[in-house]
């Protein structure tokens, strides 16, 4: 009867030992089951950043080491010497908003499609700056003042932002946000040999079309394009007063441009709270690796070859008159903002 009694006891507790190993056979399996889900979902988020297209990552921006430093300059005024000769001397290539002047046309970032663009994208980029040509708005030649007169200077600083890139075998305008910019490069040149090479630019591009428009470096040379250009443009000067004050000085269209583009590039990089470096042109002949250093400086960028040889020119304040120095001085005083007439002022003395 004993025998009997424990033999029922066990089987009285069978179905409860079944059930407990049922339950923890589910909770081992469950555990299994949900660690693999977890490890299995990161495994695809990993995956699915690896996917993503690098240039949609919202967050990149804020992840560009390389920053723009803008090169602005006045049509005329030595940019081409400036832009090669450092990178000549960095071994590091620069950028242009000008896209179209390049093939293939590469923006500095994937996901800067609007410029600025990469002038030798084979070439190494600098580390921390790199030097970006704009000539912003307000330089065209030969044209009337509704194509260079500036009547906000917001306008002026989208020009400072836009450039060109290819597009289906042609070109398109583009614009680039105004955080892209980091500091300026601000080119300065003597007014009276930036205007007189603008003379030359117009000589070159008519002396295509036109041999008959060629105008001579002299001053009889100099008299003949400034009145050629006061007289075309004397209609539609009417419409704009300043011009009108100003009709008396000789190519009075041109020193109103150069003034104006001056003025325009100091509100801009005040606006963008840019730091800047005043870059005079002359100085390549007078204190050359002086200037070079300057530049390289404010880049923090690094000498790695030596500097193109720099031809000076000729200056050509010899070929105004003394009646045109002076008057060109009075207009250019007056409408000047204080801080850059304090910079050029020295060329009319």
């Amino acid at each position: 009867m004993p025998i009997m009694t424990k033999a029922k006891s066990r089987h009285r507790y069978t179905p409860v030992i079944i059930l407990i190993g049922i339950v923890l056979a589910f909770l081992f399996v469950w555990g299994i089951g949900d660690s693999y889900l977890l490890s299995t979902a990161e495994t695809d988020s990993i995956q699915q950043q690896h996917d993503i297209d690098p240039a949609s990552k919202p967050e990149k921006k804020k992840n560009h080491k390389l920053e723009v430093a803008w090169l602005m300059s006045f049509g005329g005024a030595g940019t081409s010497y400036t832009i090669t000769n450092i990178e000549t001397v960095t071994g590091r290539t620069t950028a242009s908003n000008y896209g179209e002047d390049y093939d293939p046309c590469i923006p500095v970032y994937d996901d800067w499609l609007d410029g600025p663009f990469l002038r030798s994208p084979n070439t190494p980029a600098p580390e921390k700056y790199i030097l970006t040509k704009t000539h912003c708005g307000g330089y065209c030649m030969d044209c009337g003042p509704g194509a260079y007169y500036y009547a906000s200077e917001e306008d002026f600083l989208q020009g400072c932002l836009t450039g060109k890139k290819h597009v289906d075998g042609g070109s398109e305008i583009v614009t680039y946000d105004s955080s892209i910019p980091k500091r300026a490069v601000h080119l300065i040149r003597n007014p009276f040999d930036n205007l007189v090479g603008r003379m030359h630019l117009y000589n070159k591009h008519n002396d295509r079309h036109d041999s008959h428009s060629h105008y001579d470096t002299s001053i009889e040379g100099l008299q003949s394009w400034c009145k050629f250009l006061d007289d075309k443009y004397t209609e539609s000067e009417k419409s704009y007063p300043i011009l009108q004050e100003y009709k008396h000085v000789p190519c009075h269209g041109e020193w109103y441009k150069y003034i104006q583009w001056h003025n325009m590039a100091y509100k801009a990089q005040n606006k963008l709270e840019l730091p800047v470096h005043y870059l005079y042109y002359d100085h390549y002949s007078t204190q050359h690796e002086a200037a070079v250093d300057g530049v390289l400086e404010f880049l923090q960028e690094s000498r790695r070859n030596d500097a193109l040889p720099f031809l000076p020119g000729k200056t050509y304040r010899d070929i105004f008159t003394e009646k045109h120095i002076k008057a060109a001085r009075k207009m250019t005083k007056a409408l000047m903002k204080p801080k850059m007439w304090k910079l050029i002022k020295h060329y009319f003395d």
